[in-house]
């Protein structure tokens, strides 16, 4: 009679090369397999992982004695196994791997007999509960084709809100012992992990150093990028201190701080505040002209023929995404260093030397050249295992990611091969999280402006970025200033979030619109010098915007010139 080792199970939450003592195809026709993993979810997000095993032997000549499960986290620990017929349990640690070895006191023999055993143990890569927001990632199943049947149970305390995304959906919702209970089956799964997130939106509390240092002999002008409002994020600020003279916007939605420096001055500057990510695109900001993401740059020559020729092949976001995903390897030993970004035609070339820049450059490019408008973010990156979601520097935590514009929805959609790939599938591609947030954009250019944690001189020694997670809801501030002269009036926002297309009346007629107001800027409005003699007065008036997006409410100001009677 033959005896096998059985190693049929393999859970991916990171890239592993793994072995089987014996070929997986051979395995399945020895022994029918049928799997239920249950996922109990604490309060405190700790996630208690039992998988219910049925192993039936199919052929009488052969016989069963050890089964190894491989799971792609190091972070395992209360392992527990039972089984009716006796079982003795080891484990082994590798570099991104738990493996759990059973040896059975009694082989399964004999052909049509069924061995039920079970193994539990705490894994606390699982879930995530940080700030008001409980996420849930379940890696896939490595081999699922050769398991006869696999379904999955999570279980999650009925003190959190219904789902806000699940992804595969589950319809199979049910409520019993305080719990919300969500089943899948092995046809929703298909291969995939699954993601659910409790909550809708995250509240991040910031404070941000940038240091600035003007070596010259004469007074120069410089500016910083603080971190702006994008589709799926919203700035209040606390304080900017000192005091920029201005805040611009860029083409790209930057909003850059201006300061004036005096010769051989170094100056440090500290924004302050508090960010809301939402987990859909709600903020209705003007996309204007995309063609411009389509050119090519530094980092993302879309003229080269590789280049081209590999985007005319994959032709769709998806299929680039899968690409960028799939091909390219994290190289963990950059992060550490002070790695030099190496842009797409080098990501293509050395597949296994990538980090997110890579990743990020390589969609972009690829995006691009197939005519797709794509552009990159830098900013910071919520995680508790940078093995699984490893970020880009060490001192400063920072992360970069790539965004499309999708033209049938007419928004720009965030997605992160990088996490795709590091996390073994989980899918940063048709779902997003409340994990990432801009500090830049970077469309125009690839490299400008430089995010929050790059402004540093040598002498300079700690941390530019610190952000953690806040219970507060912003309570929105919204105050415009107005100074009229006899030819202008100069509008400045005192308050703590921008005002978006504030209009400028004339007798009663909208003579001009300022799309977007940051906080700390100032617009000055010339007015035309047809009707400067005749104004007498300018006035506020403000109401709620009418349809205002969900989160992004704010007072509307219209700025009335008031003519001589």
């Amino acid at each position: 009679m033959r005896k096998f080792f059985i190693f049929l199970f393999f859970l991916s939450l990171s890239i592993i090369n793994y072995q089987l003592s014996i070929s997986s195809a051979y395995a399945a026709e020895e022994f029918l397999t049928r799997f239920t993993s249950t996922y109990d979810i604490s309060a405190e997000g700790v996630a208690r992982v039992t998988h219910y095993v049925e192993l039936t032997n199919r052929l009488s000549e052969v016989s069963a004695s050890e089964y190894a499960l491989t799971i792609g986290s190091t972070r395992i620990k209360d392992v527990t196994a039972h089984s009716p017929a006796g079982v003795q349990t080891s484990i082994t640690t590798g570099e991104n791997s738990t493996i759990i070895n059973l040896k059975f006191d009694t082989p399964i023999v004999g052909k049509n007999q069924t061995h039920r055993f079970e193994i539990s143990y705490t894994n606390l890569d699982i879930a995530t509960k940080s700030g008001r927001v409980l996420e849930v990632n379940i890696p896939k199943m490595g081999n699922s084709n050769e398991i006869e049947d696999y379904a999955v149970v999570v279980k999650v305390p009925a003190s959190f809100d219904a789902p806000s995304l699940m992804a595969p959906v589950t319809k199979s919702i049910t409520q019993s012992s305080g719990q919300q209970i969500l089943r899948y089956g092995k046809n929703q799964l298909s291969g995939k992990g699954i993601s659910i997130l409790f909550g809708d939106h995250q509240v991040y509390d910031f404070t941000l150093r940038y240091t600035l240092e003007n070596p010259s002999l004469s007074q120069v002008t410089t500016t910083i990028a603080i971190p702006p409002d994008t589709s799926y994020q919203k700035m209040y600020y606390h304080s900017l201190e000192p005091q920029p003279t201005n805040v611009v916007v860029d083409e790209d939605g930057n909003w850059l701080a201006k300061y004036s420096l005096a010769p051989k001055q170094t100056q440090e500057v500290r924004a302050t505040g508090l960010a809301v990510l939402y987990l859909k695109s709600t903020l209705p900001l003007d996309v204007g002209d995309t063609t411009k993401y389509l050119q090519s740059a530094t980092y993302w020559p879309t003229t080269d023929a590789q280049i081209r020729e590999l985007a005319m092949q994959l032709k769709t976001p998806e299929n680039i995404y899968n690409y960028v995903a799939s091909n390219l390897s994290y190289n963990y030993q950059r992060i550490d260093a002070a790695a030099t970004r190496l842009g797409a035609k080098a990501a293509l070339e050395n597949p296994q030397n990538a980090i997110c820049t890579e990743f990020t450059d390589l969609f972009v490019a690829l995006s691009r050249a197939a005519g797709i408008p794509a552009r990159s973010q830098d900013g910071f990156a919520f995680t508790q295992n940078s093995k699984l979601r490893p970020l880009s520097l060490k001192l400063d935590i920072l992360h970069a990611w790539p965004e499309y514009f999708d033209q049938g929805e007419n928004r720009w959609v965030p997605v992160d091969p990088t996490w795709g790939n590091t996390t073994g599938g989980i899918d940063y591609f048709s779902r997003w999280d409340l994990n990432h947030f801009t500090f830049t954009i970077h469309g125009s250019d690839s490299v400008k402006p430089f995010p929050a944690g790059a402004y540093k001189i040598k002498a300079e020694s700690g941390k530019d970025v610190n952000v953690a997670f806040s219970n507060q809801e912003p309570t929105p501030i919204d105050d415009l200033d107005i100074q009229p002269t006899s030819a202008t009036v100069v509008i400045t926002n005192r308050g703590n979030q921008a005002a978006y297309q504030v209009p400028v009346s004339y007798n009663d007629q909208i003579v001009y619109t300022i799309p977007v107001l940051p906080p700390f800027a100032t617009y000055t409005y010339e007015t035309p010098a047809a009707i400067r003699s005749s104004i007498i007065s300018v006035s506020l008036a403000v109401g709620v915007v009418a349809g205002a997006a969900a989160g992004f409410a704010y007072l509307a100001r219209r700025i009335h010139l008031r003519r001589t009677r």
